[in-house]
Protein backbone atom coordinates (compact mmCIF):
# COMPACT_ATOMS: atom_id res chain seq x y z
CA UNK A 1 0.00 0.00 0.00
CA UNK A 2 0.86 3.62 -0.48
CA UNK A 3 0.25 6.81 1.70
CA UNK A 4 -1.15 9.90 -0.05
CA UNK A 5 2.79 10.82 -0.27
CA UNK A 6 3.86 7.84 -1.75
CA UNK A 7 5.04 6.50 1.03
CA UNK A 8 4.96 2.48 1.03
CA UNK A 9 3.49 0.36 4.11
CA UNK A 10 1.90 -2.74 4.76
CA UNK A 11 -0.45 -4.19 7.56
CA UNK A 12 0.28 -7.72 8.95
CA UNK A 13 -2.47 -9.75 11.19
CA UNK A 14 -4.65 -9.25 13.60
CA UNK A 15 -4.41 -7.70 17.18
CA UNK A 16 -3.02 -5.15 19.48
CA UNK A 17 -1.64 -2.70 16.79
CA UNK A 18 2.36 -2.67 16.72
CA UNK A 19 4.45 -0.12 14.05
CA UNK A 20 7.86 -0.72 13.10
CA UNK A 21 10.07 2.06 11.41
CA UNK A 22 13.44 1.26 10.34
CA UNK A 23 16.68 3.02 10.43
CA UNK A 24 18.74 5.17 7.40
CA UNK A 25 18.94 3.56 4.48
CA UNK A 26 17.25 0.30 5.56
CA UNK A 27 13.73 -1.28 4.56
CA UNK A 28 10.99 -2.85 6.39
CA UNK A 29 12.64 -5.74 5.17
CA UNK A 30 14.89 -6.06 8.31
CA UNK A 31 12.05 -6.84 10.63
CA UNK A 32 10.20 -9.95 9.18
CA UNK A 33 12.09 -12.25 11.31
CA UNK A 34 10.72 -10.56 14.26
CA UNK A 35 6.93 -10.51 12.76
CA UNK A 36 7.16 -14.35 12.66
CA UNK A 37 7.81 -14.61 16.54
CA UNK A 38 5.10 -11.91 17.33
CA UNK A 39 1.69 -13.84 16.26
CA UNK A 40 -1.23 -12.22 18.02
CA UNK A 41 0.00 -8.51 16.59
CA UNK A 42 -1.44 -6.03 14.03
CA UNK A 43 2.12 -4.94 12.39
CA UNK A 44 2.26 -1.92 10.56
CA UNK A 45 5.36 -1.44 8.97
CA UNK A 46 6.28 1.80 6.78
CA UNK A 47 9.31 2.78 4.19
CA UNK A 48 10.83 5.84 4.83
CA UNK A 49 11.20 7.96 1.85
CA UNK A 50 12.98 6.47 -1.27
CA UNK A 51 13.49 3.06 1.00
CA UNK A 52 11.75 0.29 -0.50
CA UNK A 53 9.44 1.78 -2.88
CA UNK A 54 8.66 4.46 -1.05
CA UNK A 55 8.33 7.78 -3.18
CA UNK A 56 12.09 9.17 -3.30
CA UNK A 57 11.30 12.49 -1.32
CA UNK A 58 13.44 15.68 -1.35
CA UNK A 59 13.88 18.25 1.12
CA UNK A 60 11.63 16.74 4.09
CA UNK A 61 11.90 16.72 7.75
CA UNK A 62 11.03 14.27 10.47
CA UNK A 63 7.82 16.31 10.93
CA UNK A 64 6.66 15.41 7.26
CA UNK A 65 7.66 11.64 8.04
CA UNK A 66 5.32 11.69 11.10
CA UNK A 67 2.23 13.64 9.86
CA UNK A 68 2.57 11.35 7.11
CA UNK A 69 2.90 8.00 9.43
CA UNK A 70 -0.71 9.93 11.61
CA UNK A 71 -2.53 9.95 8.26
CA UNK A 72 -1.76 6.14 7.49
CA UNK A 73 -2.91 5.09 11.26
CA UNK A 74 -5.93 7.29 11.18
CA UNK A 75 -6.95 6.10 7.51
CA UNK A 76 -6.78 2.46 9.29
CA UNK A 77 -8.80 3.51 12.44
CA UNK A 78 -5.85 2.68 14.78
CA UNK A 79 -5.68 4.87 17.84
CA UNK A 80 -3.15 2.96 20.57
CA UNK A 81 -0.45 0.89 19.28
CA UNK A 82 2.80 0.22 20.22
CA UNK A 83 6.10 1.67 18.31
CA UNK A 84 9.64 0.08 17.12
CA UNK A 85 11.86 1.89 15.52
CA UNK A 86 15.98 1.21 14.81
CA UNK A 87 18.03 4.26 14.46
CA UNK A 88 16.42 6.84 12.58
CA UNK A 89 12.88 4.80 13.01
CA UNK A 90 13.44 6.02 16.81
CA UNK A 91 13.58 9.98 15.89
CA UNK A 92 10.27 9.26 14.12
CA UNK A 93 8.72 7.93 17.28
CA UNK A 94 10.05 10.45 19.64
CA UNK A 95 8.36 13.12 17.24
CA UNK A 96 5.36 10.66 17.14
CA UNK A 97 4.83 10.62 20.71
CA UNK A 98 5.94 14.60 21.07
CA UNK A 99 3.20 15.22 18.63
CA UNK A 100 0.22 12.87 19.56
CA UNK A 101 -0.82 10.33 22.14
CA UNK A 102 -0.91 6.84 19.81
CA UNK A 103 1.96 5.12 21.15
CA UNK A 104 1.08 2.90 24.65
CA UNK A 105 4.92 2.10 24.32
CA UNK A 106 7.99 3.00 22.43
CA UNK A 107 10.97 0.94 21.90
CA UNK A 108 14.02 2.71 20.99
CA UNK A 109 16.41 0.62 19.19
CA UNK A 110 20.24 1.58 18.99
CA UNK A 111 18.62 5.19 18.87
CA UNK A 112 18.90 8.29 20.89
CA UNK A 113 16.60 11.07 22.20
CA UNK A 114 19.48 13.41 21.76
CA UNK A 115 19.20 16.06 19.02
CA UNK A 116 23.23 15.97 16.92
CA UNK A 117 25.48 17.82 18.50
CA UNK A 118 26.73 20.83 16.59
CA UNK A 119 29.77 18.34 16.41
CA UNK A 120 27.60 15.87 14.90
CA UNK A 121 26.12 18.26 12.42
CA UNK A 122 28.90 18.88 10.91
CA UNK A 123 30.61 15.22 10.27
CA UNK A 124 26.81 14.80 8.43
CA UNK A 125 27.59 17.49 6.30
CA UNK A 126 31.15 16.34 5.71
CA UNK A 127 29.15 12.99 4.78
CA UNK A 128 27.15 14.78 2.26
CA UNK A 129 30.01 16.31 0.51
CA UNK A 130 31.84 12.72 0.45
CA UNK A 131 28.47 11.32 -0.54
CA UNK A 132 28.69 13.70 -3.60
CA UNK A 133 32.02 12.50 -4.33
CA UNK A 134 32.14 8.85 -4.21
CA UNK A 135 28.60 7.08 -3.41
CA UNK A 136 30.15 3.96 -3.17
CA UNK A 137 32.88 5.09 -0.97
CA UNK A 138 31.09 6.48 1.59
CA UNK A 139 27.89 4.38 1.63
CA UNK A 140 30.32 0.95 1.79
CA UNK A 141 31.50 2.34 4.61
CA UNK A 142 28.75 3.44 6.55
CA UNK A 143 27.08 0.60 6.53
CA UNK A 144 30.07 -1.28 7.59
CA UNK A 145 30.52 1.16 10.72
CA UNK A 146 26.66 0.02 11.93
CA UNK A 147 28.34 -3.31 12.94
CA UNK A 148 30.87 -5.12 15.65
CA UNK A 149 33.96 -6.15 14.50
CA UNK A 150 33.61 -9.39 14.68
CA UNK A 151 30.23 -9.60 13.14
CA UNK A 152 31.60 -7.79 10.01
CA UNK A 153 34.55 -10.60 10.40
CA UNK A 154 31.81 -13.23 9.91
CA UNK A 155 28.84 -11.79 7.84
CA UNK A 156 30.40 -9.28 5.97
CA UNK A 157 27.81 -10.64 3.28
CA UNK A 158 24.93 -9.27 5.07
CA UNK A 159 26.87 -6.05 5.37
CA UNK A 160 27.22 -6.22 1.98
CA UNK A 161 23.93 -7.00 1.14
CA UNK A 162 22.34 -3.82 2.57
CA UNK A 163 24.54 -1.55 0.88
CA UNK A 164 23.98 -3.25 -2.57
CA UNK A 165 20.45 -3.10 -1.75
CA UNK A 166 20.40 0.94 -0.51
CA UNK A 167 21.96 1.54 -4.42
CA UNK A 168 18.10 2.09 -5.79
CA UNK A 169 17.85 4.86 -2.97
CA UNK A 170 18.25 8.14 -5.16
CA UNK A 171 21.35 10.21 -3.89
CA UNK A 172 19.22 13.31 -3.65
CA UNK A 173 16.58 11.15 -0.91
CA UNK A 174 20.04 10.30 1.00
CA UNK A 175 21.05 13.62 1.34
CA UNK A 176 17.51 14.86 2.30
CA UNK A 177 17.50 12.61 4.84
CA UNK A 178 20.48 12.92 6.20
CA UNK A 179 20.05 16.53 6.67
CA UNK A 180 16.75 15.88 8.29
CA UNK A 181 18.43 13.69 11.24
CA UNK A 182 20.96 16.97 11.33
CA UNK A 183 18.14 19.54 12.02
CA UNK A 184 15.83 17.31 14.15
CA UNK A 185 14.79 18.00 17.98
CA UNK A 186 15.93 16.62 20.99
CA UNK A 187 13.53 14.63 22.34
CA UNK A 188 15.63 13.96 26.09
CA UNK A 189 12.35 15.61 27.71
CA UNK A 190 9.78 14.48 25.93
CA UNK A 191 10.69 11.43 26.75
CA UNK A 192 10.97 12.06 31.19
CA UNK A 193 7.83 13.93 30.87
CA UNK A 194 6.11 10.75 28.52
CA UNK A 195 4.24 8.48 30.64
CA UNK A 196 4.13 5.68 28.04
CA UNK A 197 6.05 2.73 28.73
CA UNK A 198 10.01 3.63 27.43
CA UNK A 199 12.71 1.18 26.51
CA UNK A 200 15.80 1.54 25.15
CA UNK A 201 17.89 -1.31 23.67
CA UNK A 202 20.97 -0.70 23.34
CA UNK A 203 24.00 -2.74 21.49
CA UNK A 204 27.97 -2.80 23.52
CA UNK A 205 29.73 -1.93 20.62
CA UNK A 206 27.00 0.35 18.82
CA UNK A 207 30.31 2.82 17.38
CA UNK A 208 27.45 5.22 16.43
CA UNK A 209 25.47 5.67 19.43
CA UNK A 210 27.51 4.50 22.29
CA UNK A 211 26.55 2.53 25.00
CA UNK A 212 27.55 5.44 28.00
CA UNK A 213 24.99 7.80 26.45
CA UNK A 214 22.07 5.27 26.49
CA UNK A 215 22.85 4.46 30.09
CA UNK A 216 22.78 8.31 30.68
CA UNK A 217 19.67 9.06 28.83
CA UNK A 218 18.08 6.08 30.15
CA UNK A 219 18.62 7.08 33.96
CA UNK A 220 17.67 10.55 32.87
CA UNK A 221 13.96 9.76 31.31
CA UNK A 222 12.80 6.84 33.96
CA UNK A 223 13.39 4.62 30.76
CA UNK A 224 13.93 0.87 30.74
CA UNK A 225 17.10 -0.10 29.02
CA UNK A 226 18.47 -3.89 27.53
CA UNK A 227 21.62 -4.33 26.55
CA UNK A 228 22.30 -6.66 23.82
CA UNK A 229 26.44 -7.63 24.67
CA UNK A 230 28.80 -7.98 21.30
CA UNK A 231 26.10 -5.73 19.02
CA UNK A 232 26.61 -2.85 17.60
CA UNK A 233 24.03 -0.27 16.00
CA UNK A 234 22.24 -3.02 13.91
CA UNK A 235 21.10 -5.00 17.24
CA UNK A 236 17.99 -6.81 15.38
CA UNK A 237 20.08 -8.47 12.81
CA UNK A 238 22.99 -8.86 14.97
CA UNK A 239 21.45 -11.14 16.99
CA UNK A 240 17.91 -11.57 16.06
CA UNK A 241 17.03 -14.36 18.50
CA UNK A 242 18.24 -12.50 21.59
CA UNK A 243 16.75 -9.36 20.15
CA UNK A 244 13.45 -11.53 19.55
CA UNK A 245 13.30 -13.00 23.32
CA UNK A 246 13.58 -9.49 24.61
CA UNK A 247 10.65 -8.04 22.49
CA UNK A 248 8.35 -11.02 23.53
CA UNK A 249 9.46 -10.58 27.21
CA UNK A 250 8.14 -7.06 27.03
CA UNK A 251 5.30 -7.52 24.82
CA UNK A 252 3.20 -10.82 25.87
Amino acid sequence: MKSEKGLEYTILGEGTPIVWVHGLCENYEMWFDCLKALPNFKHILLNLPGCGNSAPWVDFSLNDIVSELISILNSHNITQAHFIGHSMGGYVGLELIHQTNICKAIFLVNSSAYADSEEKKKNRERGVQVLLQNRELYMLEFFKNLYSEEFKQKHMDVVRSQYEASKSIPIDTVIATMRSLMHRSDHEETLKQATLRKIFIAGSEDAVIPLPDIEKQARNTGSELFVMMGCGHVSPIEQPQEFITILKNLLY
